[in-house]
């Protein structure tokens, strides 16, 4: 039959052994926390800059000649600021990168097409300059 002492000493084994068991999982929790790094913050300066992009792309007249790569970044960027109304803040930072990058493509597009009308408006001029030219030397 177990003595009193010896039921006591057990039940303070036991305890001490919960005890550091506890110590160890709060270390762990806390370990793991820190190491989750900063907590993120609402990603203002890239919706401002996927924001800008969009309206440089739309004045450079991307709703007619890049209408698709727009609608993405268009497209990215709601879901950006739905993410960041549900501070989700890294995915908001992500879709906002997605949406500038798209806007750009978009802006590019557009520039290269404004281009290539003009190239081939350039072309003709000379095209006819030349005919011109070829009419009065005969």
């Amino acid at each position: 039959m177990e003595s009193i002492q010896q039921k006591g000493s057990r039940l303070v084994a036991d305890w001490v052994r919960r005890l550091r068991y506890l110590a160890m999982l709060a270390l762990g929790v806390g370990l793991l926390a820190a190491c989750a790094g900063p907590e993120m913050e609402r990603p203002v300066a890239q919706m401002t800059r996927a924001e800008a992009a969009i309206q440089d792309a739309i004045q450079a007249g991307a709703r007619e000649s890049a209408a698709r790569e727009l609608q993405s970044a268009q497209r990215h960027f709601g879901q950006a600021q739905r993410a960041s109304t549900n501070e989700d803040f890294a995915e908001a930072m992500r879709l906002a990168e997605k949406a500038e990058a798209d806007a750009e493509l978009a802006e590019a597009t557009a520039r290269n097409a404004a281009t290539q009308t003009t190239v081939a408006e350039l072309k003709e001029g000379i095209r006819v300059l030349q005919e011109e030219l070829d009419r009065s030397l005969n």
